[in-house]
């Protein structure tokens, strides 16, 4: 039996937010004790409309996900081929291990700078010392598109020291 299940409307999704499915006692539980849930917003509709047309997506082309995943693969394989440490990722999220605080920022700000969009993760988020970049694959993205921005990522991280 699952007492608890939960989701996220984020990544998998493209949304935001995410959901618990629990029974009534456990629900009742969390309402009135958990202090991320008690100062926290509604979900808002458009979210969960937006989430509502992923499934209906995802439901009309089952095969979205295993393209996303190759996808992804492909690109994590280009920057290990620079000397990247992608941290064993296997999602569509690909995290680039800066290592320093200041080397994660000076990452994302080069990478701003060729075009780039990929977001510093620092402590607390992530343990010491493991400060990274985060980069996502999309389907939207080709496999030239993936290409261009690796080599910018290997060349960025060379440059800091990183690769």
């Amino acid at each position: 039996m699952v007492n608890v299940s939960m989701g996220t409307l984020s990544k998998g999704l493209g949304s935001h937010g995410g959901f618990v499915a629990v029974s009534e006692r456990v629900r009742d539980l969390l309402v009135n004790r958990s202090r991320a849930f008690i100062y926290s917003t509604a979900l808002p509709p458009a979210a969960a409309g937006a989430a509502l047309g992923a499934l209906d997506v995802i439901e009309g082309d089952r095969g979205l996900g295993a393209r996303l995943l190759e996808r992804a693969a492909r690109f994590r394989a280009l920057l290990r081929g620079g000397g990247i440490d992608t941290l064993g990722s296997a999602s569509q999220v690909v995290p680039v291990l800066a290592g320093s605080n200041e080397r994660a920022l000076a990452l994302a700000a080069r990478l701003r700078e060729a075009g780039i969009l990929a977001v510093a993760i620092r402590p607390p988020t992530v343990p010491a010392g493991t400060a990274r970049v985060r980069l996502s694959v999309t389907l939207a993205h080709s496999d030239e598109d993936l290409a261009r921005a690796a080599e910018a990522v290997v060349g960025a991280a060379r440059a800091e020291g990183i690769a």
